[in-house]
């Protein structure tokens, strides 16, 4: 059983009871994850029995590396990874815009409030 640990594009880091121990299979399933196009690194940690795997998200995915540790459903932690966006990337540029223009207008008129009512009292 495997369990997301982490996760930001490029690095992934997953917990398996596999890995605990010392175990034969640990080597095999650390070449199959070295082994994955655009893997960079791949380090184990014994005592948390985590893998850590360093990838370039533009050859790879994490749901490629969950996939190739014998873990194709979704990672089951409470923070799931974030979603890569799909290849429709304006949408969330336009969103962006429009949510930093809504913010600076709230900003705008706080201010000219603020400064209205400062000068009506004279201060």
């Amino acid at each position: 059983m495997n369990e997301y640990v982490h996760h930001i594009p490029g690095r992934l880091r997953v917990r398996s009871k596999a890995l605990r121990g010392a175990h034969g299979n640990h080597t095999s399933v650390l070449q199959r994850l070295r082994d994955i196009h655009g893997v960079q690194s791949v380090r184990l940690n014994h005592k948390a029995a985590c893998v850590t795997v360093c990838y370039d998200p533009q050859q790879t995915c994490a749901n490629c590396i969950f996939e190739t540790l014998g873990h194709a459903d979704k990672p089951r932690a409470a923070e799931k990874p974030k979603r890569k966006p799909s290849g429709n990337r304006g949408q969330f540029d336009i969103a962006s815009q429009v949510g930093k223009m809504a913010l600076n207008v709230l900003v705008s008129k706080g201010v000219n409030y603020s400064l209205s009512a400062l000068l009506s009292k004279g201060v």
